[in-house]
């Protein structure tokens, strides 16, 4: 995660364009039937593990949230959110160091249950097979992104960007999982030189030139500038 301060790429949307958005959420949390009990014992979990604390916004004028679910099978990347086609083979595009899905569906999520419900109905979309030792295993590296937007009484706007991962479970290669041990090896090389005695190959893999800003602290964070 890596936060941004000041950001001034922010697009504002219509009554009209914002109710489109209202309608896809909806239409995402109410197809998942849950009774949300796995819901509370995650967020229980959650608490419990790393002892979150609430904290007031007093000088905050609103805050905006929006969730995005993507995986990745054979370096084709396929938006799980997506409504009307099933969209895949997905592009990144890399410009002046940030790097982003086009076309992928980012989906207002106002609240921790929306957001959970939007996750579960991503989930049921991925790619499963069977393994000789897990019945039933994920085929694809996964990424869930929170994105939150945030604009201040004087209208300052910053905005953070979580993501969370899941690499394939398989017995075969995974690409995914080479080229990550390789970039962290490369800056774990680069830091104990303090000096750059290695590329690291962030762009060998789409996983990794995902979450580059994740891995390696010194690179531009990925973002979507359509908020």
């Amino acid at each position: 995660v890596k936060l941004v301060e000041n950001y001034r790429g922010v697009q504002r949307l219509g009554d009209e364009a914002m109710q489109k958005e209202i309608d896809i959420k909806n239409m995402l949390v109410e197809s998942v039937s849950d009774d949300c009990g796995s819901f509370e014992n995650m967020r229980t979990t959650i608490q419990t593990e790393h002892k979150f604390k609430l904290k007031d916004l007093p000088g905050m004028k609103y805050i905006d949230i929006r969730v995005s679910f993507v995986e990745i099978y054979n370096e084709n990347i396929r938006d799980l959110l997506d409504i009307t086609s099933g969209r895949s083979h997905l592009r990144i595009i890399s410009n002046d160091g940030d790097s982003y899905i086009k076309d992928a569906q980012w989906v207002f999520a106002p609240s921790a249950i929306d957001a959970y419900k939007i996750m579960r109905y991503g989930q049921s979309n991925i790619s499963y097979g069977t393994t000789n030792t897990n019945a039933v295993s994920s085929r694809s590296d996964i990424i869930f992104f929170v994105k939150i937007v945030t604009r201040s009484q004087k209208n300052e706007v910053s905005f953070a960007i979580y993501k969370f991962c899941d690499l394939a479970g398989s017995e075969r290669e995974n690409k995914s999982l080479m080229v990550l041990g390789r970039c962290l090896s490369s800056v774990h090389a680069n830091q104990k030189a303090k000096r750059i005695v290695e590329l690291v190959p962030v762009r060998e893999s789409k996983f990794t030139l995902l979450i580059q800003a994740v891995s390696y602290t010194h690179l531009t964070l990925p973002t979507n500038r359509e908020v």
